[in-house]
């Protein structure tokens, strides 16, 4: 279900990047991280103005921001973003699960092979990538 909503939402950015002229201009990558650390700076401060205010408006538009580029990253890279969050989902529970110290459990992780070594593993054994 999740997938399906996911892959709808992708179709949904990818026609509006066909539809807006504006968004043709900003389909190269590093473009797009950009954009997502301008967004997120102003979603910092979007949370910084409902710490006062008590209203959530402005930092839900700024979620979306984040979120609607991060689905135009993934379609932009060729990644499917359902198998990319759950990827991140899998690699917090194997690096944080049973730890209570985020100090310890980095130390841990980076002892372990790291990110690297964990990526790797979960792709090859999750078929994500295609192997030559």
């Amino acid at each position: 279900m999740i997938e399906r909503d996911i892959r709808k939402l992708v179709e949904k950015v990818d026609e509006q990047k066909e539809q807006i002229p504006l968004f043709r201009k900003t389909d190269d990558a590093f473009q797009i991280a950009d954009m997502i650390a301008e967004e997120a700076q102003e979603l910092v401060d979007e949370l910084e103005a409902a710490c006062v205010t008590d209203d959530l408006t402005q930092v839900a538009g700024e979620v979306g921001d984040v979120l609607y580029l991060a689905l135009k990253m993934c379609s932009t890279l060729g990644l499917n973003p359902d198998d990319v969050i759950r990827m991140k989902i899998a690699r917090n529970e194997d690096k944080y699960g049973q730890q209570s110290e985020r100090d310890v459990a980095k130390r841990e992780w980076k002892e372990k092979g790291g990110d690297r070594a964990w990526y790797e593993e979960y792709l090859l054994t999750t078929a994500i990538i295609e192997q030559d």
